[in-house]
Formats: C-alpha cells, sequence, structure tokens
C-alpha cells in the first residue's frame, strides 16, 4: 500500500515540477525582459511529451492507492480530485500548449509572456486545491 502512495506522490510530483516549474522559468524571464532570447529554445523541449505519462501514471497510481486504503472510488473528495485532474488536463490541452507552441516559434513574445504569467497562477491555485483535497479530505 505505502510503495502505491509513494508512486503516486513521486510521479506527480515530477509532473508538477516539470510543468509548473518550467512555467515558472518562463514567467521568470519574461519579467527579466529575456523571455525572447530563453522562451523558444524552453518551449521547444520535449515536456509535452514527456509530462503526460507522469501525470497519466501519478494519476492511476493514485486510484489504486485510495482502492488499497479501502476508500470508496466515488468518494466526494476523490471525485472532486477527479474533476480537478479533468480541468488541469482541458486547460493544459486548450490554454498552455498553444501558448508554448507559439513561443517555440518566437510569435508575439511579449504577449505570450503575460499568458504564461495567468497559466502559472492557474497552475498553481489548482495544485493547491488537489493537495488539500488530498489532505484534508472534505466531505468524506
Amino acid at each position: 500500500m505505502l510503495i502505491l502512495l509513494f508512486a503516486h506522490v513521486a510521479l506527480m510530483f515530477a509532473a508538477v515540477a516539470l510543468t509548473t516549474g518550467t512555467l515558472a522559468l518562463l514567467v521568470i524571464a519574461h519579467q527579466a525582459r529575456r523571455l525572447e532570447v530563453v522562451g523558444p529554445a524552453i518551449a521547444s523541449l520535449p515536456l509535452a511529451r514527456i509530462s503526460p505519462p507522469l501525470f497519466v501514471l501519478g494519476g492511476l497510481a493514485g486510484v489504486a492507492t485510495a482502492w488499497a486504503f479501502g476508500y470508496s472510488l466515488l468518494s466526494p473528495w476523490l471525485v472532486l480530485a477527479y474533476v480537478g485532474f479533468a480541468a488541469g488536463v482541458v486547460f493544459a490541452v486548450v490554454v498552455t500548449s498553444g501558448r508554448m507552441e507559439r513561443l517555440a516559434r518566437g510569435d508575439d513574445v511579449v504577449a505570450v509572456g503575460r499568458g504564461l504569467r495567468i497559466d502559472l497562477a492557474v497552475n498553481v491555485a489548482l495544485f493547491a486545491l488537489l493537495i488539500a483535497d488530498m489532505v484534508f479530505k472534505p466531505f468524506g
């Protein structure tokens, strides 16, 4: 059971570090007025191929952990986690991936940089809510 919990936490930590850490680095570059120099190279990294499998494996390990610990997979706190996870996926696919593609091409770097700040804020808020949900298990 604990190995599943470790796998869940480690995989999710790695996925969040890759995605949110990259966004934070890009926002810092934007604030330092260096985004046009480093942004395209960072945005061209294969994160879009690495992070989704980490998130999927981390999510599956989370479901397996909940099941192994005897939680109902339809507990309200788990349903909230599923919704939060889905919201994060939709936001990443619809919003962030487009910005990263524009940045990789070097298109309108200033506007992309402003948008990345919003992406970072949304990511931080969403992950904070998901962590609080996992720790406090509301309605459960």
